[in-house]
């Protein structure tokens, strides 16, 4: 015959089990905060990673028949770059294939993507500063200001505190090594 469960041990089991629960709750609210301030950076990184992501895929697909220099923008806060590159598949079929298009920082610190003076994509808001700076092989160092008749091999662009690099795989692979 079985002996019945005296007060103590009862108790002892509902202390062990407040303990376990109590442990596993704390480790779930940690969990949900964590989970909460990651959903956060994630959405202020977002725009950031759209960016990189689309002047990739520009970068990527620039011409070496077409346009490809810095100048004066009328809505421009500084420099703008101007190009030409292959689009690809758009839905609108005005924006397909190579089109011609500016990057540059507006007045009201937008960074801004125009195609063809028509379509504006808005990578960024609120852009506390936007420079440019190419390789020049030929010179062996960074300029900040481009109108060669060649393409640079390097593009660097400076957003705020950030600097993001692009390889242009149509350019001339001309370097100096010392």
């Amino acid at each position: 015959m079985k002996r019945p469960l005296s007060l103590l041990e009862v108790c002892i089991g509902l202390a062990l089990t407040a303990i376990l629960l109590t442990t596993l709750f704390s480790g779930f609210r940690h969990l949900m905060k964590n989970g909460a301030k990651m959903g956060e950076v994630r959405h202020q990184l977002h725009p950031y990673f759209v960016m990189q992501m689309r002047l990739n895929q520009i970068f990527e697909s620039i011409t070496e028949e077409g346009l490809f220099y810095t100048d004066i923008h009328e809505k421009a806060n500084g420099k703008a770059l101007y190009f030409t590159f292959q689009n690809g598949v758009d839905p609108d079929p005005q924006f397909c294939g190579e089109i011609e298009g500016v990057l540059y920082c507006s007045k009201e610190k937008e960074m801004i993507l125009e195609l063809k003076d028509e379509r504006s994509e808005i990578f960024l808001t609120e852009v506390s500063s936007f420079k440019m700076k190419f390789y020049d092989p030929k010179e062996n160092k960074w300029v900040g200001k481009w109108g060669k008749n060649f393409l640079p091999p390097l593009i660097k662009i400076h957003i705020g505190e950030k600097e993001y690099s692009y390889l242009l795989p149509r350019a001339t692979r001309e370097a100096k090594f010392s």
